[in-house]
């Protein structure tokens, strides 16, 4: 990783539910500790949140293993950094789209979801999804099942 990058990464300090993000501590190691400090990142945001039966997907196991955590927590850190460019934009284009009358948007959390999720999603394309998939396999519902997510 380049240097004045994980530098830059290292003054972040904290994540949404006040979780440290140390990044020299992170990346400092084999490529298998550093998936392995990732994982353990991402499965802290969760923890934290009391939101572990949303990591209950049928192919987590095979998720765990393939995955792409350092991508993940490394997109997340980069949105950190953009923060003051990107909060302020993000959270009224959410306004238009989720009329909410109360105080419900955190950069940092949806920040977190989206990198998770769309890392997931390609994961999910790229070994789960059939290459000639049938009509049912074409619809989300048929991944996600009776996970009660609410698309």
């Amino acid at each position: 990783m380049d240097k004045s990058l994980l530098d830059a990464y290292s003054e972040l300090n904290m994540s949404y539910y006040y979780i440290d993000i140390n990044a020299k501590e992170l990346f400092n190691g084999s490529r298998s500790e550093e998936v392995s400090n990732c994982r353990k990142l991402i499965k802290n945001h969760f923890d934290k949140g009391d939101k572990q039966e949303a990591l209950c997907i049928p192919w987590n196991d095979e998720y765990y293993k393939s995955g792409k955590h350092t991508h993940t927590v490394l997109l997340y850190l980069l949105g950190l950094l953009l923060e003051n460019d990107l909060k302020n934009d993000l959270e009224s284009m959410f306004k238009k789209i989720i009329p909410i009358e109360r105080d419900w948007y955190e950069y940092k959390y949806t920040l977190f979801l989206t990198c998770l999720y769309h890392d997931a999603a390609s994961f999910i394309e790229h070994s789960v999804l059939p290459n000639f998939p049938n009509e049912a396999q074409k619809q989300l519902s048929y991944y996600i099942g009776d996970l009660d997510i609410k698309i």
